[in-house]
């Protein structure tokens, strides 16, 4: 059985640099694709394949949730 070849255009999309990332960290492949495909989705990746953090939403002093 061969093994298939990756093609250039995997590593140049943000979400293939991502999932290579995380694949490296030690993230099964099944869950590091759904993450990029998540964090795509919520418009959390730069053009680079970064992750951009959410802001945290801000309280009114004094008030308890």
């Amino acid at each position: 059985m061969k093994k298939k070849r990756r093609t250039a255009a995997q590593h140049t999309t943000p979400e293939g640099q991502t999932i290579s990332y995380l694949v490296k960290e030690g993230v099964p492949q099944k869950q590091a694709v759904a993450e990029a495909l998540s964090m795509k989705r919520a418009g959390r990746l730069t053009s680079s394949g970064g992750y951009i953090r959410s802001k945290r939403k801000s309280r009114k002093r004094g008030s308890k949730r």
